[in-house]
């Protein structure tokens, strides 16, 4: 029952309403990693990393996990989200740390920075945003021709 109780408490801080008779292996990629959030609380751990976490997620988890994240901050614990995502790096970080090569290149407040600046020191050079320019030829041989397909 203790164990029960520890559990509930630590899906409803996240937000989280898992059946806790649910095999851990049978439930989705989203719910494990609640699980594993949750389990993570239920040891009072003060930081928790994440490493590319949102790589197998719906839009929907996603953005789910994004206020979990928003939640587990408000409450005092730090999360270390490691994402080549810019846009979610910068919806969840308050300080970023770039890394090329596996050297660090500096920490920054997120403040600081916008995409292109940070891709720049992800990078090492800038790198260009939005769409390319159309290099149709119009007179090029085509590369593939089918028919009947």
């Amino acid at each position: 029952q203790y164990a029960e109780d520890v559990s509930r408490k630590a899906l409803a801080r996240i937000g989280a309403d898992l059946d806790l008779d649910a095999r851990v292996e049978d439930l989705s990629m989203a719910a494990k990693q609640q699980v594993a959030i949750a389990r993570a609380l239920a040891l009072n751990a003060k930081v928790i990393f994440m490493d590319e976490p949102t790589t197998a997620l719906t839009s929907t988890e996603v953005d789910s996990l994004l206020r979990t994240i928003g939640t587990l901050k408000a409450s005092g614990v730090s999360v270390i989200f490691i994402s080549h995502k810019l846009d979610e790096v910068f919806s969840v970080a308050d300080r970023i740390t770039v890394f090329r090569s596996g050297e660090v290149i500096g920490t920054y407040q997120a403040s600081q920075l916008d995409s292109r600046k940070l891709s720049a020191l992800m990078t090492g050079h800038d790198v260009e945003f939005g769409v390319p320019e159309n290099h149709i030829v119009a007179d090029a041989a085509p590369v593939l021709d089918m028919k009947h397909v």
